[in-house]
């Protein structure tokens, strides 16, 4: 089958089959010298060229996709992982090294009976680097993820699925679930159309990961025991415990249970958002088109009896309820529940004191409005006589403002340094995240006002500072995904000033699935229109199509100079490397940092094309005084064949040439 159409006995283009045979060949040379059969697609088609197959780009792309559907290759068009540009020649190697990571003996003893393995030991002896270079280790591990064969727990540990143990331990049951009954337990009953295949080992592998992305907020969670087996885990710390467990009759029922209290609230809420991050981020087909999701989330009321059959609240109800009053009835035993009671995630009642009630609605002015964007609005407002920023989402737009604040305040409570803005809490009603005011509003105005591009120290401060907020949300496992200039709040525009910008709005922010590098590509645009007053990276090219097809095409980005602005070679070389058409050879946002905090980068340079297809032979600078003002004077000379010499003279304070 070849795009869904048979083609036995069908014609095929000589050129593919010639293709299909250099690759065999290809496989066999690479296997008899040592090397890995594994090519990046422009190596392929240049290897090709060069042994006579004259295939154009999309020719080449299109007999690729042939071989993989026939089985002669192995390709993966999967963005996620970052592996569609490279081709495996031979599929019977590469099934051979999938194997090998959990079936030959040598690899089992460093696979732990809980189905943890160790990078840095078992890879080590599977993979020494004596035999296989690093950049395949790392292609390998992505490939090992993509089928789910490992995934991730920390930069160094990795949860093997196929390990994942057929039921709880036998004391959890007998000590623990029992407690489950009764009724000061918090439960939350996730229904299921259908629980998808992978989602159980993704679920283990990110609350194995739950105590590191929360230890800096929580730090008791470090000393969190976690037991867990295929479908469900029990986490334990010194002063909560929760159950996520499957149901054995129901295969599409998910249960989270935990004590009621304010340790039990926080370990609660955050196996919740999880799980919501979870079915968000991998399948979001169990999600209209409205955002609300055809999973039922389901809240048991608090006062119908334990041993009869309880009502239950969708949590949508319970959150709709919660824009209005503090309870909810039931229709089973005409009893108010409490919402912060039954579903503290509602109400945020996991934040504790961060909750504010006590402002005044009056500030939800347009007098005192800010600015807006497509879910929320924000307003400038005072709470216990400080200026506060509140962003407010809209419930009119069709997603869930809850969801929404939820997101941004789980990534804005774990991350605290001076270029990321400050969390100071949220607001019930209206649904409200409040942060750090600064009544000289976002970048994008600043660069307008041209407030900043003035003071070369100070666009070059901006920029270090932009990229040490983005190198420490990529340290926290966070990809920002939104890098512009109106997410940038500017508080200084004082070069003495500790921090004179802070990164903000994290609504579509995501943890690493997503590779950091779009981040890079952001940043280099971001730091473009902070030097160039506003402009854009490439003349003429607004649209975002127009602009991809120009990082595609590695079109060089418009220079300063073009804009009537000093030129700055080094920060224009920075935004080029960001802007890279290969996402693997922009640079991490650390080392951004490092060449920022370089004093080179700061110093006054030209870059000026004195010959023409010729080397410099000689080079002179000349100094002299005319109306008591120094001049200073380049003089370049190249010599060449017959009439081909050249003299090239100019003034270091022009750049205009002689």
């Amino acid at each position: 089958m070849f795009e869904g159409k048979p083609i036995l006995e069908k014609m095929v283009p000589q050129s593919y089959v010639k293709l299909e045979n250099f690759i065999f060949d290809k496989a066999k040379t690479m296997h008899n010298s040592g090397e890995l059969p594994i090519l990046s697609r422009n190596h392929l088609h240049q290897h090709s060229i060069d042994h006579g197959l004259q295939l154009e780009t999309d020719e080449f792309n299109r007999a690729l996709k042939f071989l993989t559907e026939t089985g002669s290759i192995l390709t993966f068009n999967d963005p996620v992982y970052d592996i569609k540009n490279f081709v495996f020649i031979d599929p019977q190697w590469f099934c051979k090294m999938m194997a090998s990571v959990v079936t030959i003996k040598e690899i089992n003893p460093y696979i732990s009976k809980r189905g943890i393995l160790s990078r840095s030991d078992a890879f080590d002896h599977l993979f020494p680097k004596s035999s296989f270079p690093q950049s395949f280790v790392e292609i390998f591990f992505r490939l090992l993820q993509r089928f789910e064969v490992l995934l991730p727990i920390s930069d160094d540990n990795y949860l093997v699925t196929s390990k994942l143990q057929n039921s709880s331990p036998k004391n959890l049951i007998a000590d623990n679930l029992s407690y489950f009954d009764d009724a000061k337990i918090i439960t939350r009953r996730y229904d299921f159309p259908h629980i998808p295949i992978g989602f159980w080992p993704r679920l283990i592998a990110r609350i194995l990961s739950f105590p590191e992305l929360t230890s800096s907020i929580r730090p008791k969670m470090l000393s969190l025991k976690t037991d867990y087996w295929q479908n469900g885990a029990y986490l334990d710390c010194s002063d909560a415990f929760c159950l996520v467990s499957g149901d054995n009759k129901n295969l599409n029922i998910l249960d989270v249970r935990s004590q009621r209290s304010f340790a039990g609230y926080q370990l609660f809420v955050g196996i919740i958002d999880l799980i919501d991050g979870l079915v968000d981020e991998w399948y979001p087909g169990l999600m209209d088109i409205s955002q609300k999701r055809t999973i039922k989330r389901l809240v048991p009321c608090q006062n119908c009896k334990i041993n009869e059959k309880r009502f239950t609240f969708d949590l949508n109800i319970c959150i709709a309820s919660s824009y209005t009053s503090d309870n909810i009835k039931c229709t089973e035993c005409n009893q108010f529940s409490d919402i912060g009671f039954i579903a503290p995630d509602a109400v945020f009642a996991d934040l504790g004191d961060l909750v504010f009630s006590n402002w005044d609605n009056k500030f939800l002015d347009k007098k005192y409005k800010l600015g807006a964007g497509a879910f929320a609005t924000v307003y400038k407002v005072k709470i216990n006589g400080i200026d506060i920023a509140a962003k407010v989402f809209n419930e009119s737009t069709g997603y869930c403002p809850n969801r929404m604040l939820r997101q941004e305040v789980d990534i804005l409570k774990r991350l605290h340094h001076p270029c990321i803005i400050s969390f100071i809490g949220v607001s019930i009603r209206p649904r409200a995240l409040l942060i750090e005011y600064s009544p000289l509003g976002n970048l994008a105005d600043s660069i307008a006002s041209k407030n900043i591009s003035k003071n070369k120290s100070l666009t070059h401060k901006i920029a270090l500072q932009i990229a040490e907020g983005l190198a420490f949300i990529h340290k926290h496992s966070i990809v920002y995904r939104d890098l512009k200039p109106k997410n940038i709040i500017v508080f200084s525009y004082s070069l003495r000033a500790p921090v004179n910008v802070k990164l903000s709005d994290y609504g579509i922010s995501q943890h690493k699935t997503y590779q950091e590098i779009a981040d890079i590509l952001s940043y280099g645009v971001t730091i473009y229109e902070l030097v160039s007053n506003g402009k854009k990276p490439f003349r003429y090219f607004n649209r975002q199509k127009e602009f991809e097809d120009a990082v595609l095409s590695n079109k060089p980005i418009d220079s300063l100079i073009s804009h009537g602005l000093a030129p700055w070679p080094d920060m224009e070389e920075l935004i080029k490397n960001c802007l890279q058409k290969n996402p693997e050879v922009r640079p991490k946002a650390e080392t951004i940092v490092k060449a920022l905090t370089n004093i080179d980068l700061l110093c006054l340079k030209k870059h000026v094309a004195v010959c023409k297809r010729q080397f410099i032979d000689c080079l002179t600078t000349c100094f002299y005084f005319e109306s008591k003002v120094e001049h200073i004077e380049v003089w370049a000379a190249s010599s060449g064949c017959g009439l081909n010499s050249q003299l090239t003279w100019f003034s270091v304070e022009q750049t205009k040439k002689q």
